[in-house]
């Protein structure tokens, strides 16, 4: 498996190295989030997002709360933050077997 660390996010895939990229666009807006937030995903290839999980952790890697379990569609796609998520610094993931990114999530209440 490969790890990749930059400064916006990390991302892993299989050892066939898919690009991410090549795959979905992970995007919160507006972001620092301050009421509402929306997650956005634009999926290039949903046949790599099969039952697929859109999770936001806490720095320590605790769930916080899981905004979509399934299949993503191609397109965009597009999901409310809870608006029970408190301030704070978190992670929000897209994780599916073939693919998993992370990008910083802040929310300012």
């Amino acid at each position: 498996q490969v790890r990749l660390v930059g400064t916006v996010g990390t991302t892993s895939v299989d050892d066939n190295v898919i690009d991410p990229t090549s795959v979905f666009v992970l995007d919160v807006v507006p972001h620092p989030v301050a009421d509402h937030g929306t997650v956005r995903l634009q999926v290039y290839r949903p046949e790599l997002l099969r039952d697929a999980q859109i999770i936001v952790r806490d720095l320590v890697g605790r769930q916080i709360v899981a905004i979509h379990r399934g299949d993503l569609a191609a397109g965009e796609q597009r999901f409310e933050l809870p608006t029970s998520i408190p301030s704070g610094s978190y992670r929000i993931s897209v994780e599916s077997t073939m693919v998993r990114q992370t990008i910083p999530l802040v929310i300012t209440r």
